[in-house]
């Protein structure tokens, strides 16, 4: 099975409390998720992250820091993408900080977007999958 490669990232900024940035998908299905996105054929995964970073929040400044956290995935027969090459995604977490609260969204993926508090994080979002990332992050990281 082939999956498709993606990576996923904990947004945050740091206030006097650190503050979470979560995404409200409306491309392909509703709900709340962290930014993501997968690599095209010529990327590789530093070239992904800085595209979707700007694509999903317009900053120009931001501080990238891997974790070593991944998710892999099976999708259902029911959705199996980009002319069924893929049956599933394999996904690598990174951390961003951000230096500022103001966000650009892609108005094609996401409708809208909130910066929530560390305790309300897990939720908003919708997928299992995400919220253990962020557990593994809060518990491995100081924010």
């Amino acid at each position: 099975m082939k999956l498709r490669k993606y990576i996923f990232a904990v947004v945050f900024v740091k206030d006097k409390k650190t503050k979470f940035l979560v995404f409200h998908r409306i491309k392909n299905w509703k709900g709340w998720e962290l930014l993501k996105g997968g690599l095209k054929d010529d990327e590789n995964e530093a070239q992904c992250l800085k595209r979707e970073i700007v694509e999903e929040t317009g900053a120009k400044k931001y501080k990238i820091f891997k974790i070593k956290y991944r998710i892999k995935y099976k999708w259902p027969r029911s959705y199996i993408k980009d002319h069924h090459k893929f049956r599933g995604a394999d996904g690598k977490l990174y951390m961003i900080q951000l230096f500022s609260k103001k966000v650009k969204i892609d108005k094609t993926e996401h409708d809208k977007f909130k910066w929530v508090d560390k305790k309300y994080i897990l939720k908003y979002l919708t997928y299992l999958n995400q919220r253990n990332a962020v557990k593994y992050v809060l518990k491995n990281h100081k924010l």
